[in-house]
Order: C-alpha cells, then sequence, then structure tokens
C-alpha cells in the first residue's frame, strides 16, 4: 500500500470514526467498522490490529459490540484457519439496532419525565396556554414524532428489502411533503403505503407492535387532515 492509499484510507475511516462517537460508540468501533467496510475481502482480527495499530483486546470488544448491533458478519475461513469479519450489506438493519437498543429507550424515558413534570404543573393548578406548559407539550410531542420515524425505520427493516432501500429512500420526501402538506392524495398514499408494509411484516409479538404503531400512525395523521 502507497502512501497516498494509506493516507486516503485513514481521512476515510476518520469519517466512520466521528458518526460511530457522535452515536455513542467508541471511537475505536468506528475505526474497525469503517475498515470492514473499506476492506476488498474479509478481514481477521489479526488483521485489523495490524491495519490499525490496536491491541487484541480493544478489537475484540469492538468487533463483539459490532456483532451485537449486527453491523459485521463473522465467518470461518477454512483456508486460513481462522474467523473472518465483513461489514453487514444492509446498513438499514444496523440504523434499526441502534433505534432499537438505545435511541428509543432514551426518548421513551425523557417523554415520560417530560410529561411527569406536565403533569406536576396540572397537579398545582397551571393552565394549558402558558409559555412553560407549551414549551414541555412540544417536547412531548417532538417525542412521539422522533418514536414514530424510528419505528418506521424498524419496520422497514423488518421486510428484508435491502436492494429496494434506494428506491423506497427516493419516494420518502414525496411522502413526507405530502404528509405536511395535508392534501387529499395523502389518504390514497398512506393507506397504500400503510397496507403495503403492514401486510409484508411477518407477525410476532415485536412486528405487531411495530404494525400497530404504524397502522395508527398513518391512521391518525387520516383523521387529522
Amino acid at each position: 500500500m502507497s502512501l497516498k492509499q494509506k493516507i486516503d484510507i485513514e481521512e476515510d475511516l476518520l469519517a466512520f470514526e466521528t458518526l460511530a462517537y457522535r452515536l455513542g460508540f467508541k471511537r475505536t468501533d468506528g475505526q474497525i467498522y469503517g475498515l470492514l467496510v473499506l476492506s476488498e475481502t474479509p478481514l481477521s482480527s489479526e488483521e485489523v490490529e495490524k491495519a490499525l495499530g490496536l491491541s487484541q483486546s480493544a478489537v475484540s470488544m469492538a468487533l463483539k459490540k459490532l456483532a451485537d448491533f449486527k453491523a459485521i458478519v463473522t465467518t470461518d475461513d477454512r483456508l486460513r484457519r481462522c474467523k473472518v469479519h465483513t461489514a453487514s450489506s444492509d446498513s438499514l438493519a444496523l440504523a434499526s439496532n441502534i433505534f432499537r437498543k438505545r435511541e428509543q429507550q432514551d426518548i421513551e424515558d425523557f417523554k415520560f419525565k417530560t410529561q411527569s413534570a406536565i403533569d406536576k404543573l396540572r397537579g398545582a393548578g397551571e393552565g394549558e396556554d402558558t409559555e412553560r406548559m407549551r414549551r414541555l407539550k412540544s417536547m412531548v410531542s417532538t417525542c412521539d414524532i422522533a418514536d414514530a420515524i424510528m419505528k418506521f425505520v424498524i419496520a422497514i427493516s423488518q421486510l428484508e428489502l435491502t436492494q429496494k432501500v434506494p428506491h423506497f429512500a427516493t419516494r420518502l420526501p414525496q411522502l413526507f411533503e405530502l404528509v405536511l402538506a395535508g392534501t387529499s392524495p395523502l389518504l390514497d398514499a398512506t393507506t397504500q403505503f400503510k397496507n403495503t408494509i403492514t401486510n409484508k411484516i411477518n407477525m410476532s409479538p415485536l412486528t405487531e407492535k411495530i404494525r400497530g404503531g404504524i397502522t395508527h400512525f398513518f391512521d391518525g395523521n387520516q383523521k387529522d387532515s
């Protein structure tokens, strides 16, 4: 590897490292994930250690965490007689797992505490239209929006439509524009979109809850329009 290639890779890894840190992971997790994303072939733990100059324990811990979030896939390499690691091709599943394991609980906790503050103010006789109450109720509503978006991403990842993710990504802005506009085409668009998603999700306790959330979200929008 030439010096220029090494510098280019280091610059690319910095982007992964920075994103991982901002999402609450260690910078090492981002470095290793980025290396596996950019690598042309699966890498063994030893190769990761050598490429990044990390200790065996640091690499082992990071790989375990990445596997827990389904960010990487580990297989046996019979020719080299070792386990090798590569980045998962389904980054939507990674985002879904981050939402489920971290952000959803954080937002739920914050919403609960904010709602408790509202209840206390109501109990003390404060009116609904004070500036303080409006701020708090706005926070609760924002938490609801964030939760709905996360459930939407989780539901899409449950459909196992990895190849169609780019198609979803290009169409989503149009759907959101309809939601914001509150126009009549929203009724047909959301109904069709909701049915497409919910009918394809395999029923299980988790996916049943997700399906119910999506149905409630879209039906609620239709009633408000």
